[in-house]
């Protein structure tokens, strides 16, 4: 089982957003990094896939807020190096969860979400700069990343396009 276990490991490895994602992570093996994604079981093999020096915190929708309240604090406040992977639903809302380093592993179906995700780091007043990476693959990741850039392209008067043409001047772009 141990020897399956492994080769599961290395087959993960080798899938090109997680290849992309540990090149990353080795780039920035310091600070507070979230990785969203809408799937949890996405999240479940970017976790197989972490480096072991990184803490890492996992919220989805199946644990109760009482914990999730505190991982969001421990992350805040106590861990050293940490990654919070973290699906999109469980936090586009009401949260402030300050991070050197926002990932987000596809674009959202809705572009909404992802406005509201990137918004947990990138909160009004603060100062400190966040790297933010959306990744986009070919195919239906490429659909959604273009509709969502049509939509802010063509409606540029209402506060959410607004606010999201503000907050990605720091975005960094990188395509699988």
């Amino acid at each position: 089982e141990e020897v399956l276990d492994v080769q599961v490991r290395q087959d993960l490895h080798d899938l090109p957003k997680v290849v992309l994602l540990l090149r990353l992570l080795k780039k920035r093996s310091t600070g507070k990094i979230i990785i969203a994604s809408e799937f949890y079981e996405v999240l479940a093999v970017v976790a197989k896939c972490l480096p072991k020096e990184r803490q890492v915190f996992f919220v989805h929708s199946e644990i109760p807020q009482s914990m999730r309240d505190t991982i969001f604090h421990d992350f805040r406040e106590h861990a050293t190096n940490p990654v919070l992977l973290i699906t999109k639903s469980t936090g586009n809302t009401g949260l402030n969860l300050p991070c050197d380093v926002m990932i987000l592993l596809e674009p959202a179906t809705n572009e909404i979400e992802d406005v509201q995700m990137t918004a947990r780091a990138l909160r009004l007043g603060s100062t400190r700069p966040v790297d933010m990476y959306m990744f986009v693959g070919q195919g239906i990741d490429r659909a959604f990343a273009t509709r969502q850039y049509n939509n802010r392209k063509r409606d540029r008067t209402t506060s959410t396009s607004n606010y999201f043409k503000l907050k990605t001047k720091k975005t960094k772009s990188t395509t699988v």
